[in-house]
């Protein structure tokens, strides 16, 4: 993660508009392997753009429209989040420690193997997400929709799951949720309210 682009940010921006209008100009934007710790990019569209292995430490992407984006890989630690629509993105081996992700849109994320630790993601939309072993060890997932997700072998250290929904959920082989609900067989209710 040594690419400095900082100062080209503003130009890749505005190319990747005109990538998304399908102008014979534009470029898809590619932020791999960049450093882009304590970047403002809230709500903007990036829908599409290439994070691979980018440093996203401490940058505001509140509202910020990342539908089909690539995180794979990229650390996301302490950043901003909230209400962002990450719909379809891969977030495989990223780390988002520590993030406010209150209100985003995570349905149809792929995750494996991320590193959610300490995350708010209250009131998320995780409906039908991959985050087969992910760690969200001290995570805040109140009221957090896990409709049809995968979270084979997923970390619940410590979370805080109330109102949380798991209809149809997979949570086969998943750590220190058994001590959350009565069964830690595949849930097959409505919704669990703990309190």
């Amino acid at each position: 993660m040594n690419r400095k682009i900082k100062k080209n940010l503003e130009e890749i921006i505005e190319q990747h508009r005109k990538w998304l209008r399908n102008d014979p100009e534009g470029v898809r934007a590619d932020f791999s392997d960049a450093d882009l710790q304590r970047v403002n990019l809230s709500g903007l569209d990036l829908s599409m753009a290439n994070f691979f292995a980018c440093d996203l430490s401490g940058a505001n992407l509140t509202g910020t429209n990342l539908k089909g984006c690539t995180f794979e890989n990229a650390v996301v630690k302490n950043a901003k989040l909230r209400k962002a629509n990450m719909r379809f993105c891969n977030i495989v081996n990223a780390v988002f420690d520590g993030s406010d992700m209150r209100n985003v849109d995570l349905r149809n994320v792929t995750g494996t193997t991320a590193s959610l630790q300490k995350v708010n993601l209250s009131n998320a939309n995780a409906f039908g997400c991959n985050l087969e072993n992910a760690d969200l060890d001290y995570s805040n997932i109140t009221g957090v929709d896990f409709t049809g997700a995968t979270l084979i072998r997923a970390d619940f250290k410590g979370v805080n799951i109330k109102n949380a929904k798991f209809l149809g959920a997979d949570l086969s082989g998943a750590a220190n949720f058994k001590d959350k609900i009565s069964s830690k067989k595949k849930l097959e209710i409505v919704d669990i309210s703990l309190e």
